[in-house]
């Protein structure tokens, strides 16, 4: 997650709206031991965003809403009593993609500095997410949980949810393989938004075996 975000900011420098911001946010990144500094540091980008937004400059607006997120993610890197929504890192590539086409560069551009890897490697990792869930595995069983690229842990995840059978007892989605973001304790910036629950029925595997045993009715 740290190099993409690195890697997003320098691709980004040249096009910088607002080059303050921009130098305060990729000097934090870079220095591993200013990431508890970057709460402050998103209270003073959060000012100049209200300010973009109440101007309807959508130029500094989507720069600062990047940087915001890049915050929010290395903070949450910390050992930090007050984080940020635990989901903020699956936003960077989302702000990333925002904010290339508000300045006009190819989303490819985007997808080139993340990805740094083939087809094949993505679609393997893929295959052993869609693995665990026919075995009615859980995605807590993601290998790379703790994987310093995001890529891989996505790709298991994509894998997962796509041969996954929702389970009807889940707390979040009730089996039915969505739940909406809500804040605790006032609203967040995303709230509402809906979200593919990665939850597995943990006794389809059980079911299927079952009927795979049952004796033949028909004559």
């Amino acid at each position: 997650m740290v190099n993409d975000i690195i890697a997003l900011l320098r691709l980004f420098e040249s096009h910088a709206v607002d080059r303050e911001t921009h130098g305060w946010v990729i000097a934090l990144a870079t220095d591993r031991s200013r990431w508890s500094e970057a709460y402050r540091v998103f209270d003073h980008i959060r000012e100049r965003t209200l300010v973009a937004i109440a101007a309807k400059d959508v130029v500094r607006e989507s720069q600062y809403m990047f940087e915001e997120i890049c915050l929010k993610s290395l903070y949450n890197e910390t050992a930090a009593q007050d984080p940020f929504d635990a989901d903020s890192p699956y936003w960077i590539i989302k702000c990333a993609i925002g904010r290339a086409r508000q300045i006009g560069m190819p989303v490819d551009d985007i997808i080139a500095v993340v990805e740094g890897r083939t087809e094949l490697d993505v679609a393997a990792i893929e295959q052993q997410g869609v693995k665990c869930a026919l075995q009615a595995g859980q995605d807590c069983e993601n290998p790379y949980l703790n994987s310093s690229e995001d890529w891989q842990y996505l790709a298991w995840l994509r894998g997962f949810i796509s041969a996954r059978i929702p389970d009807l007892e889940c707390a979040r989605c009730g089996g039915s393989g969505q739940f909406t973001l809500r804040s605790v304790g006032g609203a967040g910036e995303y709230d509402g938004t809906k979200i593919n629950c990665s939850c597995n029925d943990p006794m389809r595997g059980q079911q299927e075996v079952t009927q795979s045993a049952s004796p033949r009715t028909d004559s």
